[in-house]
């Protein structure tokens, strides 16, 4: 069994799980209603708007955007596609042991009312922000275990770069993806980096196979902090205080 490590200060800023699936009917005011009625019931009490159209003309500029259900509570959303759900969490969640319960009940209610049975795919992506790298002798070697050589003609500049990274796995229809960012910092003395951990599994799943769905998710969710804690040097493990880079459980 493995030993649950907390992180102390979990660098994660946002999670977003995508349910994917074949193109859908438009919904009706009825199936809508349904919805902003089931999701309000478990937290969601602030559903989208139906944009109405002047009667004078069509409007210069029109936005076209997914129906969209907010949680300022739990600080999370839930958004409807034509052909996906997403169910999207900031800084302020619980782990993810108390979410998934969650997101399965409105992800069956959503499918059954939206009509569709088949699952095409799934995606899992953590966003992780470091702030507190400082610039001072900064290597990034040093913060995660990547090892770079390039010519001494070309300097890597820290305050804009992008380095991705495919991880090998067993299954072919298994994606793991590792991409580290660099972003404008907000001062001369810390580089500001992101680290994006992506995990998808492209396997058709139908409705009613439950048990198989929250297998795959479990598998995506365990690869995605094997990878997090893969890429992690024993440095940035310190500053974010992950005990001896054990197994973690960051705040989802």
């Amino acid at each position: 069994m493995k030993k649950i490590v907390k992180i102390l200060y979990p660098p994660v800023v946002h999670f977003v799980l995508r349910m994917n699936f074949k193109e859908i009917d438009n919904p009706t005011i009825k199936t809508l209603k349904d919805i902003s009625d089931k999701l309000s019931e478990t937290g969601y009490s602030e559903p989208t708007r139906i944009r109405l159209i002047s009667s004078k003309g069509l409007d210069s500029e029109f936005s076209f955007v997914p129906l969209r259900f907010l949680s300022e509570e739990a600080g999370n959303e839930i958004l409807i596609f034509r052909d996906s759900i997403y169910f999207q969490y900031n800084e302020k969640y619980p782990t993810w042991e108390k979410i998934l319960p969650n997101i399965l009940e409105n992800f069956f209610f959503l499918s059954e009312k939206l009509g569709f049975s088949l699952i095409e795919s799934i995606s899992l992506d953590y966003i992780d922000l470091f702030d507190k790298f400082p610039q001072k002798g900064f290597k990034i070697d040093s913060y995660f275990n990547i090892h770079l050589k390039y010519p001494p003609e070309l300097e890597m500049d820290y305050n804009d770069f992008i380095i991705g990274i495919k991880l090998n796995t067993e299954d072919p229809n298994h994606k793991s993806i590792l991409r580290i960012r660099g972003l404008k910092p907000i001062n001369d003395e810390c580089y500001k980096i992101q680290l994006e951990t992506h995990y998808s599994i492209k396997e058709s799943i139908n409705t009613s196979e439950k048990e198989r769905l929250n297998k795959n998710l479990n598998i995506s969710h365990i690869n995605l902090l094997d990878n997090f804690k893969l890429v992690l040097s024993e440095k940035t493990k310190k500053i974010i205080v992950m005990e001896n880079g054990g197994d973690s459980e960051k705040n989802i």
